[in-house]
């Protein structure tokens, strides 16, 4: 096992495998190393070895939190939103200090528009670390949603305060600004996103409409025109 964690570790992605495989000859209901040995596939992109693995670790061990997480960010990325809230609620109810876990959680209730539930794990997870830009940026698109644009701007800045080369992050500050006529403000965000991130379509989207308020309507028409031909679902 300690073999296999060291070549995990190291990127031997192969390696490990095998001696995870070791592991489970011996001892077939060896937890660990069917959690991790799920985890190898997940970073293979094979997510259906994966999940049978870590769903076999959560057999043998049910209050596995950490299988329980791992298990969640997989059915996130495949869309299985459900499900995914399910495990981050298990793991949660082992581990309720884990922010990341409350953050990932709250990103899926906010998919869900349950924005008053997301804004309360969002809020779990920066009392637990209070530096998680990527919890603030979230809060942040929450609460703008609800139309709380003074306490959102203060969750995006302090968001870009921790990491200021966020293109994502200036460019949802810009879209706050625009919702409530600070049109000059929303336009330096979306300027400060594309100086990291030229083609962030959002963000040429939203610099159009911010000229086209300020009636620089040539320069709106160029900055609609990008974001089209960046993503031609975007109409101003």
């Amino acid at each position: 096992m300690n073999k296999a964690m060291r070549a995990h570790q190291a990127g031997r992605l192969d390696e490990a495998q095998a001696s995870y495989k070791a592991v489970l000859d011996a001892v077939p209901g060896q937890f660990a190393a069917l959690h991790f040995l799920g985890l190898s596939y997940f970073q293979q992109g094979q997510p259906d070895k994966g999940l049978e693995l870590v769903q076999k670790a959560l057999a043998v061990k049910p209050d596995y939190h950490e299988a329980h997480y791992n298990l969640a960010t997989a059915l996130h990325g495949l869309g299985r939103f459900d499900e995914a809230v399910a495990h981050y609620e298990s793991a949660l109810a082992m581990d309720p200090r884990n922010p990341d876990a409350h953050n990932n959680l709250g990103a899926l209730l906010l998919l869900q528009k349950r924005y008053d539930d997301a804004i309360g794990h969002f809020e779990k997870a920066l009392a637990i670390n209070p530096d998680v830009a990527q919890a603030h940026n979230n809060m942040g698109t929450a609460l703008k949603e609800l139309q709380r644009h003074d306490e959102a701007i203060k969750h995006f800045d302090r968001s870009l305060a921790i990491n200021p080369a966020d293109p994502e992050v200036s460019c949802n500050l810009g879209m706050v600004f625009l919702e409530i006529g600070r049109n000059e403000a929303a336009l330096a965000a979306f300027d400060y996103a594309l100086s990291f991130k030229s083609d962030l379509a959002q963000a040429w989207f939203g610099r159009g409409h911010a000229l086209k308020a300020v009636d620089r309507q040539k320069e709106a028409d160029t900055a609609f025109e990008k974001a089209r031909a960046l993503d031609p679902t975007l109409k101003p």
